[in-house]
């Protein structure tokens, strides 16, 4: 048996999946990896060129955990929008390698050879030990906030806005730790959640998803799919019921179906029936508002700014 992880990972997948197996590219060329480096100003690291080696992303589809392993001509561009958009957390060190439909990323950090999960923020530190995906996730709030009630007041606890989670994992470590388990058994392939822990089986068959689908697995496969019903349900907990969450993956769908234009006013309605919300906190003797954004905040800015990129870009080949 060979021990280099990604020809492991690709017999699994040759066997069990085989869309997914069809869907990886060829490799990057030597000229790609010098292209990121040119760009990033940092040198092709092991965790890259790990990554990279066998597959240059996949064309379609998705493989790490609803994520779909980004081309890098998709990853630079993607870190340009990033860099460039307001009020998107993004250091110039990142370079996005997996992206999913709601606005996450999972990105590998150019500065320090490890992978970080670009999605809502954690008060404390959390270990998410699922096998292949074992990471140490450390999420800083953009503002935590706790009351007191002796003095009746809110008071502010953190300043800093950081809205990724950091994971402690290099990519040839991720790899390595996912052939093992494809290969014990431990991992399964779904055709909207990608590869995914035996584990979670239980717990995505069991969960409800705003009281509509039992099953988020058939949810999720109809919504990214168009089914009428599934939008009609969506628009109308967005509109008329308010529900964030909706709203959220309306745009989303949107988005996923192509719909350019439905999709960016959907998240732009969202941000404006979004606005957050405010706590007043008394510090050193001084009264100070706050707001404090909706956790979905961040994912939506982030998808705004990929779908006003891509429908510049559309417009302009249209014309």
């Amino acid at each position: 048996m060979s021990s280099d992880p990604w020809t492991r990972i690709d017999a699994w997948l040759e066997t069990h999946a085989p869309a997914a197996a069809e869907s990886l590219r060829p490799p990057a060329a030597a000229e790609d990896l010098a292209e990121v480096e040119a760009a990033t100003g940092c040198a092709a690291t092991p965790g890259l060129e790990a990554l990279y080696a066998r597959h240059d992303g996949q064309r379609e589809g998705v493989l790490f955990d609803r994520h779909r392993f980004l081309p890098l001509a998709e990853a630079l561009r993607l870190r340009s929008v990033f860099l460039a958009a307001e009020g998107v957390s993004w250091e110039p060190r990142w370079l996005p390698i997996g992206a999913r439909p709601t606005g996450e990323h999972l990105a590998l950090d150019l500065g320090d050879d490890t992978l970080r999960r670009y999605g809502p923020v954690q008060p404390k530190e959390v270990k998410m030990d699922y096998g292949w995906g074992v990471f140490h996730w450390r999420g800083q709030p953009e503002a935590s906030f706790w009351y007191d009630t002796k003095r009746d007041q809110v008071i502010r606890h953190a300043d800093t806005q950081v809205v990724e989670w950091v994971a402690g994992c290099s990519p040839g470590a991720m790899l390595e730790r996912l052939a093992e388990d494809l290969e014990a058994g431990h991992v399964v392939y779904d055709a909207d959640h990608g590869l995914i822990p035996t584990l979670w089986l239980d717990a995505l068959e069991d969960a409800y998803v705003d009281g509509y689908e039992s099953n988020p697995l058939k949810r999720l496969r109809k919504l990214y799919r168009g089914d009428p019903k599934t939008l009609r349900q969506l628009r109308d907990m967005a509109k008329r019921h308010g529900d964030r969450g909706a709203g959220h993956h309306l745009g989303a769908a949107y988005a996923a179906l192509g719909k350019l234009g439905e999709a960016i006013l959907t998240l732009e309605d969202w941000e404006l029936g979004n606005p957050g919300s405010e706590v007043s906190y008394t510090r050193d003797g001084v009264t100070e508002v706050t707001r404090i954004p909706p956790t979905e905040e961040p994912l939506v800015r982030a998808l705004l700014a990929d779908l006003r990129a891509r429908y510049a870009e559309v417009r302009e080949l249209a014309r």
